[in-house]
């Protein structure tokens, strides 16, 4: 009896779902039918450690007869991909190892809630200083940017940048200069030297938030020569009062300027500030242009008498045609 039972093995472990029927008859087929096969369906779904992705899983369980045989499935187990895991042969070892694997999984869910409420307060921590750091990797990238645009000097120990710089700027450029010489520590002081040239100046054309909408209607068409006339100014009253000459309805166009001034009350919204969307940040950027359109249909909707695309009455018609002397209507 005892020879018996020392022939006897086990080999459990757990297969894909797809593979349990070829997996069995493999094993028919190979082994001649010495292997008892036992299978149960895990109820939840387990992580693939190839794919990462959550799959049914099924745990077996392989009683066979002799070495040898046990030899072919570990080969047939290894070919399917099979998890196997050690099957002690005795109760009381078999209790053993379950009684570990339950203290070993309470351990590893408390390091897991530990663990995640650490990477949640690293995670929070790190949210109050996010904007800081954004702010701070533009401004790196902003002079690394100009950086590149430079060229080295002979001695290759000094940068050399040629800009075009208004002369109004000039003083402020200087200071600037010193200040950084000053704060970086520098041996050697950068300074700026004015270059003569004869190459016609680009076209610097000052905006703030209400009329950079304007200028860039303008630049669409076209950006004027040096010391031309910007027409950006003109198109401030026009454009939005041609729009209203077309439009002229009162009604839609107070909702226009709602709308508008909403957005204008509330520019520094970070969800408008920051918003991905083409079509709404191109809104955004024009909403003191829709302003006027919304102010100018206003004015206009109410000489055409028009409000939500209904005729009204608010006066009557300055238009009067009376006989002139001499003329005959007939």
């Amino acid at each position: 009896m005892h020879r018996l039972e020392a022939k006897l093995g086990f080999i459990s472990g757990l297969v894909h779902r797809a593979k349990v029927e070829a997996f069995e008859k493999m094993l028919w087929r190979v082994c001649r039918g010495n292997t008892i096969v036992s299978y149960s369906e895990v109820e939840d779904c387990l992580e693939d450690p190839d794919t990462g992705e959550l799959t049914k899983w099924f745990v077996f369980l392989i009683s066979y007869w002799g070495e040898q045989i046990g030899q072919k499935v570990k080969k047939i187990c290894d070919c399917y991909h099979c998890h196997v895991y050690p099957y002690p042969s005795t109760p009381a070892e078999r209790r053993a190892v379950m009684e570990g694997l339950q203290v070993r999984i309470q351990d590893l869910h408390i390091v897991l809630h530990k663990t995640e409420d650490y990477l949640r307060q690293v995670l929070c921590k790190a949210s109050e200083s996010i904007y800081t750091w954004d702010v701070q990797v533009k401004k790196m990238k902003a002079i690394y940017h100009v950086l590149n645009l430079c060229s080295f000097d002979v001695t290759n120990k000094c940068l050399i940048a040629e800009v075009w710089c208004p002369m109004a700027d000039l003083p402020n450029m200087r200071r600037a200069l010193d200040e950084g010489s000053r704060e970086s520590g520098a041996s050697v002081p950068s300074f700026m030297n004015t270059i003569p040239t004869k190459e016609t100046p680009p076209t610097l054309i000052r905006t703030n938030k209400f009329t950079s909408g304007f200028q860039d209607i303008v630049d669409v068409y076209g950006i004027g020569n040096y010391r031309e006339v910007n027409p950006a100014l003109f198109t401030i009253i026009t454009f939005p009062f041609l729009f209203a000459v077309m439009f002229g309805d009162c009604g839609h166009g107070f909702l226009m300027f709602l709308f508008a001034l909403v957005m204008i009350l509330y520019e520094k919204h970070p969800k408008l500030m920051r918003s991905q969307d083409e079509i709404m940040k191109m809104i955004f950027q024009g909403r003191y242009i829709i302003l006027l359109m919304g102010l100018f249909s206003i004015y206009t909707g109410l000489i055409y008498n028009d409000c939500f695309s209904k005729s009204l009455a608010l006066f009557s018609s300055g238009w009067h045609v009376s006989q002139m002397p001499g003329m005959d209507w007939r």
